[in-house]
């Protein structure tokens, strides 16, 4: 049985989980800064298989542009809730870099709602709430 580590890391006005496992890194929420992309190149990780963001707000997602754009590690899938569709030029500026970012391996998955299951061995990752609709 494979084992899952949760770390909750302080990114200021808010948290960030990372989840680990023997083979794969997830990451729920990117906090407004360089906190988590410092905590993934501390911890020597050469893949982010996940990243969730729960919502759009700064403080959510701002780190996320450093995370995509770091070549010190690859991304494997984006998924960002429902409520994403912001208009505000953080959101303009991430989806430029997603655009940039996505190619055959990699992907954005834009409106995450609730039902929405992220397998992540050893655990899934039920998404409860925004109601999507």
């Amino acid at each position: 049985m494979s084992i899952a580590t949760i770390s909750i890391l302080d990114v200021g006005h808010g948290s960030s989980a990372v989840v680990r496992s023997e083979n794969s890194l997830c990451l729920i929420d990117a906090g407004s800064g360089g906190t988590v992309l410092e905590y993934v190149l501390s911890i020597g990780s050469a893949r982010v298989d996940s990243i969730l963001i729960s919502h759009a707000d700064r403080d959510h997602v701002g780190g996320l542009i450093g995370l995509l754009t770091s070549k010190e590690f690859e991304v494997g899938a984006v998924w960002l809730n429902s409520d994403a569709f912001k208009r505000s030029r953080l959101w303009r500026d991430l989806t430029y870099e997603l655009d940039r970012w996505e190619s055959g391996a990699q992907r954005a998955n834009i409106g995450v709602g609730k039902g929405d299951v992220l397998a992540f061995e050893p655990l899934n990752i039920d998404v409860l709430a925004p109601s999507v609709g």
